[in-house]
């Protein structure tokens, strides 16, 4: 009895060690991991954004429309701020092909209203991410930055889907 509960003692300290010595192992080697994961991931929104310019420049605004839409990237950089400005750019490029379309469809104030929506909670979500990264996994309040997203994300649907009505079925002056 006393050699099984010995047994069962040291299989747990065992387990114990094992894992301990995995988190130290890594421990070093998370921080470029998350970067690498984060990198790759606004490296997939500026492909979006690319073939959005490309499908704007074959004069297809819809497809361009869809695939600007997509480019937006609502990540917290889990290894530090240096992605943020990069996001940041690629968001402000977004907002200024959307203007780019809108100005060649009637209705410009309606748009201009929901440009400057976008771009306020844009803003909103940069900032969310920037207390995100500074609390590095501390006291972030992540329903703040799900509902960041979320109202950010509508926010592009609706300004696309308004856009591409117009561009459907332009209104008259």
């Amino acid at each position: 009895m006393t050699t099984i509960l010995l047994g069962i003692l040291l299989g747990a300290a065992g387990v114990g060690v094992v894992a301990v010595a995995i988190l130290l192992l890594v421990g070093p080697v998370r921080r470029p991991l998350f970067a690498a994961v984060d990198r790759a991931q606004l490296r997939r929104c500026l492909t979006r954004q690319r073939r959005g310019d490309a499908r704007l420049a074959a004069n297809d605004t819809a497809g361009a429309l869809r695939e600007f839409t997509a480019a937006f990237c609502f990540i917290v950089p889990r290894a530090g701020v240096q992605l943020i400005a990069d996001i940041t750019r690629l968001h402000t490029g977004l907002l200024s092909r959307f203007v780019t379309i809108g100005d060649d469809l009637p209705g410009n104030r309606v748009q201009l209203l929901a440009l400057a929506k976008v771009e306020r909670l844009l803003d909103q979500w940069t900032e969310a991410q920037r207390r995100a990264v500074r609390a590095s996994g501390g006291a972030s309040d992540g329903r703040d930055l799900r509902r960041l997203r979320r109202l950010a994300q509508e926010a592009i649907h609706e300004l696309s889907a308004d856009l591409m009505s117009r561009q459907r079925a332009p209104l008259l002056h």
